[in-house]
């Protein structure tokens, strides 16, 4: 509120005293991650899917020359094969979603992590197998990248970044994308979630399988 903080100042031993009022002002951010159904090539072996990021205040005015932190976490990966029905290359009735062995996500493997024994529920709400393979490393790792993993809103509060990954992990993850922003030491977040897809001229030739025909997981 205007003028709500009153600030006194008094001499010691003496009856001289002040008394100022300050206005403390407080900024609400809030993100919006945007996206289209286009995928392109970042090389011959790399999906590259674009994201856009929208920073606005309480107020819906874009906030400018902001950093936005980025990140990525496979949440589940899924296995089986890829079948060619309705004029495309599809899950087929055998796929199985597993949840991401590396439950608190750092990056170490724990005893229970690649226990096959450790069932869970996915955070996209879809029951799963087993958290656990026993091959003694975490699957499915962190088989994507961001780029740029930091990125500044221009004049719109608008910025850009791509999610890359190779091709044979079409269809075969589920990622979460995270943004985070702070002002005054408040900070922002916002969530999106995003299966891996792959380009339409890959997936609708029936002579030729797609990279990812079988899981590699």
């Amino acid at each position: 509120a205007a003028n709500g903080v009153q600030i006194k100042a008094v001499i010691v031993n003496t009856s001289i005293a002040s008394v100022a009022t300050v206005t403390v002002n407080t900024q609400a951010l809030f993100i919006t991650i945007a996206t289209s159904n286009t995928i392109t090539n970042l090389d011959p072996n790399t999906y590259s899917k674009p994201f856009s990021v929208y920073l606005t205040d309480a107020n819906g005015a874009p906030v400018t020359n902001k950093n936005i932190i980025l990140s990525v976490y496979p949440l589940n990966y899924i296995k089986g094969e890829l079948a060619f029905s309705s004029g495309a290359w599809r899950r087929d009735s055998t796929a199985t979603t597993c949840v991401n062995e590396d439950g608190n996500r750092d990056g170490i493997m724990q005893v229970t992590e690649d226990d096959s024994r450790n069932v869970g529920l996915s955070p996209l709400l879809v029951n799963v197998t087993g958290a656990g393979n026993g091959d003694g490393v975490l699957t499915p790792g962190l088989p994507a990248f961001i780029s740029p993993a930091s990125i500044t809103t221009d004049s719109t509060g608008l910025a850009t970044f791509s999610l890359n990954y190779g091709e044979q992990y079409a269809p075969w993850l589920d990622f979460e994308i995270k943004a985070r922003a702070s002002v005054s030491g408040t900070e922002s977040s916002k969530i999106y979630y995003f299966s891996a897809a792959g380009a339409a001229s890959d997936f609708t030739n029936a002579t030729l399988p797609p990279s990812g025909v079988t899981s590699p997981f």
